[in-house]
C-alpha cells in the first residue's frame, strides 16, 4: 500500500505515453503483440512477483525506446502510473529505485470487478 506518490504517477503518465503507449496503447489495454497493462492479464503476469521484477521489465526489455534509457527515476514514474492504473494506492513515499527496496514490494491482489 502506498508505495508511490501521486505526483510520481502523473509524471508516469506523461512518461508513459512518450515511451509505450505506442505498443501498448493509451488507455493500457495492449495492441498487437504487447500486452494489455491494465486489469487482469497485468495481475495474471505481476501477482505475487516483486516491483523490481516489473521495474526491471519496464527499464531493461521495453529498452527499444531511447526515452527509457533515462535515469531510473523515469522508470520509477512509468511504474508507478502503470500501480496507480490498476487501483493501487499512492502514499507519502515515491517508489524507491533502489533494487533491493524494490524487491521488498510484492505485487498483491486483483483488480476490482465492475
Amino acid at each position: 500500500n502506498g508505495v508511490f506518490t501521486k505526483e510520481q504517477a502523473r509524471r508516469g503518465a506523461t512518461a508513459y505515453q512518450k515511451a509505450c503507449g505506442s505498443c501498448h496503447g493509451a488507455n493500457l489495454n495492449g495492441q498487437g503483440h504487447a500486452p494489455a497493462l491494465i486489469g487482469a492479464p497485468f495481475f495474471d503476469r505481476w501477482s505475487e512477483l516483486s516491483v523490481q521484477d516489473l521495474f526491471f521489465t519496464v527499464q531493461i526489455s521495453m529498452s527499444h525506446s531511447d526515452f527509457l534509457f533515462a535515469p531510473s527515476d523515469t522508470t520509477a514514474d512509468i511504474v508507478s502510473f502503470l500501480l496507480r492504473a490498476n487501483k493501487m494506492p499512492a502514499g507519502a513515499d515515491a517508489l524507491p529505485i533502489s533494487q533491493e527496496k524494490l524487491r521488498q514490494i510484492l505485487i498483491t491482489g486483483k483488480p476490482a470487478t465492475p
